[in-house]
């Protein structure tokens, strides 16, 4: 698992900029990298080393990002200016 955190922490800006570029808000952006980064966690049995890391955790961010788009998307409450 410590090879795990090494990769991540090598990712984490692309990562979260990526993730950012998916839901234009900061704090959203906050709250989807670190279920991503849970997500990462749980799968990293199903990462193969043979492969670059970052490519991988895309991947794994743009399901993250648009399960978190959808579940806002069904949110009723909105607040106008």
């Amino acid at each position: 698992r410590e090879q795990f955190a090494a990769h991540l922490e090598q990712a984490r800006t692309r990562l979260f900029g990526y993730i950012h570029s998916l839901v234009r808000n900061l704090a959203d952006a906050e709250d989807v990298f670190q279920l991503t980064a849970i997500a990462l966690w749980r799968r990293f049995d199903a990462y193969d080393p043979q492969r670059p890391f970052l490519p991988w955790t895309l991947g794994v961010a743009r399901l993250e990002g648009v399960a978190w788009l959808r579940s806002r998307a069904r949110d009723r409450l909105r607040f106008s200016d």
